[in-house]
């Protein structure tokens, strides 16, 4: 709240109302350009997110993912236990590896188009069904209030599902 209030503040000056939307111009420019963006491997759970529950209809549940925010959290993200098996970036949770019910989380790349990638998503909570999504998205870079400044921060933002 602090923030808001003081960048508000700030913003409302006529020559730094001016410089922001000069910076917020470069900004969305700039995120068009992925070329300087180091995608990675996205974790699995990562799409996990996306789609609703299989009894749910309503989706995509979340749209716009921080992978800053992924790739630091490693209690929710077990990046160790993510792996490449064939054409698929595959998931089991260690907690649930070797047990009678082992579930994963996987999807391969099925298209490709400059900035715009199309994942096919499979998930099996390990029983018999296994759901799979078709997820469209893009990773940009954006800005987000932090702890009283801007922070830059790396995002999957999804732009089509079915």
């Amino acid at each position: 709240m602090k923030f808001t209030q003081q960048f508000c503040r700030f913003a409302s000056q006529p020559t730094v109302t001016l410089c922001l939307f000069v910076v917020f111009l470069m900004m969305g420019c700039r995120s068009a350009q992925i070329d300087d963006i180091n995608t990675g491997v996205i974790h699995p759970k990562v799409f996990s997110m996306i789609e609703c529950w299989w009894s749910d209809t309503q989706q995509p549940v979340v749209t716009e993912i921080s992978l800053d925010a992924v790739a630091g959290n490693d209690n929710q993200f077990d990046h160790d236990a993510v792996r490449m098996q064939g054409d698929w970036v595959h998931y089991t949770d260690p907690k649930t590896q070797n047990g009678p019910r082992e579930g994963f989380m996987r999807y391969r790349v099925v298209e490709s188009d400059g900035d715009l990638q199309t994942v096919l998503f499979q998930s099996n909570g390990g029983g018999t069904l296994t759901t799979e999504s078709v997820i469209t998205y893009r990773i940009t870079k954006r800005y987000v209030g932090s702890q009283d400044s801007l922070k830059e921060i790396t995002v999957l933002r999804v732009e089509a599902m079915r």
